[in-house]
């Protein structure tokens, strides 16, 4: 599971943070182990030099956010220059299968704009391989917006919505079995 907090919601957008978290569709079981955690900043310079680009209105909706939230930011301040944290991002993303974000046309897509811009290495996942949470929260009836607010600690944290989200869709999966 991705997820980017980034300054634009359109491909080529800056990325202030990736987080992920790697769970087993298979075993409905997210890894709560280090190992099983990504979590880098990326330096803001880096992505312009990229050619990535900042949104206005998203640079004000950041300003108009928790303090949680800018904390969380912060703490991974200055960052990583970008292609470093994508170089470090396929090597923890190495073995697994699937990408999964909260839309597939959001942090995937995002994420594989970075990719294409900063480095010349192929995309750690298959092009056929996103898998999107936001339909198997409706094909399975599960209210995410209500369990994100009783279980995420610090929405807009990339490695804590990442995170939320694996046990969300761990959720899902395993009631889905059942029935």
């Amino acid at each position: 599971m991705v997820d980017l907090e980034t300054l634009g919601t359109r491909p080529g957008s800056v990325i202030l943070t990736i987080g992920a978290r790697k769970f087993s569709a298979e075993r409905a079981e997210v890894d709560t182990s280090a190992w099983g955690a990504f979590h880098e900043g990326v330096d803001i310079q880096s992505g312009l030099s990229c050619g990535l680009t900042v949104d206005g209105a998203t640079l004000y909706w950041w300003l108009d956010q928790s303090p949680e939230a800018l904390a969380a930011l912060k703490e991974t301040r200055p960052g990583l220059y970008l292609d470093t944290a994508l170089l470090k991002f396929r090597q923890w993303f190495g073995g697994c299968q699937y990408l999964w974000g909260h839309g597939a046309s959001f942090d995937p897509v995002l994420l594989m704009s970075a990719f294409q811009k900063a480095t010349s290495v192929p995309l750690p996942w298959r092009y056929a391989n996103i898998r999107d949470t936001r339909t198997l929260f409706d094909v399975a009836g599960f209210d995410y917006n209500a369990y994100s607010k009783a279980h995420n600690a610090c929405a807009h944290s990339a490695l804590a919505d990442a995170t939320c989200q694996a046990e969300a869709v761990c959720i899902c999966l395993h009631r889905m079995r059942r029935s």
